[in-house]
């Protein structure tokens, strides 16, 4: 029994060891992000049964413990709320980012908005038409309608611009994209996040036939999850062939695969353009859909801009009944012959282009329309300013459940120091008790064998 005493007090002082590491490890892991706590598994070994004269069955004696699995602390239902909270504030993040650059090419309400631009040139054919002759006037009135024209064709550009950064150009075939774009970018980084977390499946299977648990890499795949969730609508199957295992899809369209693993590579499957532009189709998660989504609203944006140049000159061309303005595909300029137009001008005509102003011209040159050219660009800005607003509140709202869901999960994964320290400690007593039970052994098999 006394060698059985000495394997026993091996044990221990194995399963100690192993717990000392296991510790250290986490202390060294406290500030490194994605992290969750590890923890040595202790258990009673299988006993030894013997004959007892005082039973009759057999009696059982102890035979040590030892370490059945290092334990990775982490909780699944929060993972997936922090997920699907990091593709909101992905969402939103983005379109903000998108329309704060909206709104600093509109800058309202400023002298040098387009407001007040079309102010000056409605006020400046209210002076002409006091007096037709002054060439003040008509100077006035040319130089308020190039600053105009040229504003307007400007916005139009830089808001053109925009949008051609996140979703590119239109090309010809639908399924390419260009590279150069925000769109592209995200698309990439999809796709490579989705690779890595392919490859980690195919190492975290290997790992597990050798027996050990990969709790350092499946915290490293589960970061990589997160990150792709910021990126894109993110959605986690457990696979049947090892629970260890995930298969992922973005927007609905599956890139990993995780029952395909025999080799690195296997079980990835690229986004591709034509199908990400589909799957992000009225999606609101994750920054690609907010790209795609922010690069529409411009778009709408555009639409509107467009409008408002073409009533405008149609408006005023029509009250002159000559070509001033000349517009085309968002591109808004002054007539060659619109200065021989303003010299010849009445005091009706341009009194009747100062009216204007105050008609109902949107969709309607005779006034019949939906809006005033002045409402309708407020109602232009009204919708930017409640997109960014939507936008903001959104981010902050989710933000706010973000932090209350990773303090919930900090708590289950994170690394309490002093608690670890407390650990250490016993951790530490058990092995130096086990090791004073291996010298009392070896004073007691030193006394039978050398003294007896």
């Amino acid at each position: 029994m006394s060698f059985l005493g000495l394997e026993i007090a091996r044990r221990s002082l194995l399963a100690h060891q192993r717990a000392q590491t296991v510790t250290a490890h986490n202390i060294a892991n406290i500030n490194t992000p994605g992290y969750s706590r590890q923890e040595a598994v202790f258990q009673t070994t299988t006993p030894i049964s013997y004959p007892s004269v005082h039973s009759p069955k057999p009696g059982q004696i102890g035979t040590g413990m030892m370490n059945t699995e290092i334990k990775r602390h982490r909780d699944a239902y929060l993972d997936r709320q922090v997920r699907e909270a990091k593709s909101a504030i992905g969402y939103a993040d983005n379109m903000e980012t998108a329309l704060q650059r909206v709104e600093a090419l509109i800058p309202e309400p400023t002298e040098f908005g387009i407001q007040a631009l079309l102010g000056s040139f409605f006020s400046a054919w209210h002076y002409l038409a006091q007096d037709p002759e002054n060439p003040g006037s008509r100077t006035a009135v040319k130089g308020a309608a190039e600053i105009l024209a040229n504003s307007l064709s400007m916005v139009h550009d830089s808001l053109t611009n925009v949008k051609e950064d996140l979703v590119g150009v239109e090309l010809d075939d639908p399924s390419e994209v260009d590279q150069q774009s925000l769109f592209a970018q995200q698309l990439r980084d999809i796709n490579a996040i989705g690779k890595q977390i392919s490859e980690l499946n195919w190492e975290i299977a290997y790992q597990r036939t050798a027996g050990t648990n990969p709790n350092d890499l499946l915290d490293r795949r589960d970061r990589l999850v997160e990150d792709l969730a910021t990126l894109a609508d993110v959605s986690v199957s457990v696979s049947s062939v090892d629970l260890n295992l995930i298969s992922v899809s973005v927007y609905g369209v599956q890139i990993v695969d995780g029952t395909q693993y025999l080799q690195v590579g296997n079980g990835f499957v690229e986004l591709q353009a034509e199908e990400a532009r589909e799957a992000v189709t009225d999606n609101t998660r994750g920054a690609l859909a907010a790209t795609v989504a922010a690069a529409e609203n411009i778009e709408g944006y555009l639409g509107m801009l467009r409008t408002l140049m073409e009533s405008l000159t149609d408006a005023v061309n029509d009250r002159l009944d000559a070509e001033f303005f000349t517009y085309e595909n968002g591109h808004m300029a002054m007539d060659e012959a619109a200065m021989d137009v303003l010299r010849g001008v009445t005091a009706t005509q341009a009194w009747a282009v100062a009216q204007v102003r105050e008609q109902r011209v949107v969709g309607d040159v005779d006034g019949n329309g939906e809006s005033t050219l002045d409402g309708y660009y407020r109602e232009l800005i009204t919708g930017i300013g409640a997109d960014m607003a939507i936008a903001q509140r959104g981010r902050d709202n989710v933000q706010a459940i973000l932090g209350q869901i990773e303090l919930l999960r900090e708590s289950v994964s994170g690394v309490n120091l002093d608690e670890e320290l407390t650990r250490m400690m016993q951790y530490q007593y058990g092995y130096q008790a086990a090791a004073r039970v291996v010298s009392m052994m070896d004073d007691m098999l030193d006394t039978l064998i050398n003294r007896m």
